[in-house]
């Protein structure tokens, strides 16, 4: 190998270009540099390229479940062992970055591993990954936008099909909304019933229009239903008055944390 040496005088080897082409620069000595270039210390370069040309490339897929594989890497805030690994070189003060192990559990080709068993990490190669893992988000976040929009058209739809009910059913039965609400214990639903009504229901749904609770009435007149929180998840929910197969009307209660 041939070694290079301090321009300011004879002292400390500098940089070593080793029998296989690698070559190693630092302030300590570098005998077997594991990679083309091996530095001990910043490297500061105005720009940089990396050859990414398609033309150079076969096997091309895209990253699957990049979000899953990301969530399994730590970015943490950490020193250098300088003393216990004085010969390295190693920085001195806190920095930012990943631990190369938990790195090589969910991208191995990310990893390399030097004469010495010390672990690297490409940190460019993580680019295309979180590139990935934010066009999954983005996804996820469109769909739930959707879901909310069919939420609200559905919100929509039982409200128009409260307003086509007879306004002789209007008159003769009535809902009100709960009270209090939010709750987070029990909440009191009252509702009016003429003496007349043969059967009436409070059907109690969620947003997604599933039935959760339901209730014959039996008292007439004003009266309350009481709901306690225990019997439902935290959420919001829409509860309905019907009255002689009539829907007299549809509320929202929200069960708060």
């Amino acid at each position: 190998a041939d070694w290079g040496t301090n321009v300011s005088g004879p002292s400390t080897p500098r940089f070593v270009i080793a029998n296989n082409g690698n070559v190693g620069i630092g302030d300590f000595l570098v005998a077997n540099p594991s990679q083309k270039l091996t530095v001990s210390g910043n490297v500061l370069a105005t720009g940089s390229f990396i050859t990414s040309d398609k033309r150079f490339k076969k096997n091309i897929q895209t990253i699957p479940s990049a979000m899953d594989r990301l969530s399994q890497i730590n970015g943490v805030s950490y020193a250098f062992e300088t003393q216990k690994f004085a010969g390295k070189g190693l920085p001195e003060g806190q920095t930012l970055g990943l631990i190369a192990q938990e790195v090589e559990k969910v991208f191995p080709e990310l990893v390399v591993e030097d004469a010495e068993g010390f672990k690297a990490v490409n940190y460019d190669g993580l680019i295309p990954v979180l590139i990935e893992a934010l066009k999954a988000q983005k996804q996820n976040t469109e769909a739930l936008e959707e879901k909310i929009k069919q939420l609200e058209d559905k919100l929509t739809k039982v409200s128009q099909t409260n307003n086509q009910t007879t306004t002789e059913a209007k008159k003769s039965a009535e809902l009100f909304q709960n009270q209090p609400n939010p709750f987070d214990q029990s909440t009191l639903i009252r509702y009016f019933l003429p003496d007349n009504t043969t059967q009436a229901l409070m059907i109690i749904t969620d947003l997604q229009g599933k039935e959760v609770n339901r209730q014959i009435l039996t008292g007439r007149g004003e009266n309350s239903l009481k709901i306690e929180a225990a019997s439902l998840a935290k959420g919001i929910y829409l509860y309905t008055l019907i009255a002689d197969g009539q829907v007299i009307d549809t509320k929202k209660m929200w069960l708060s944390e």
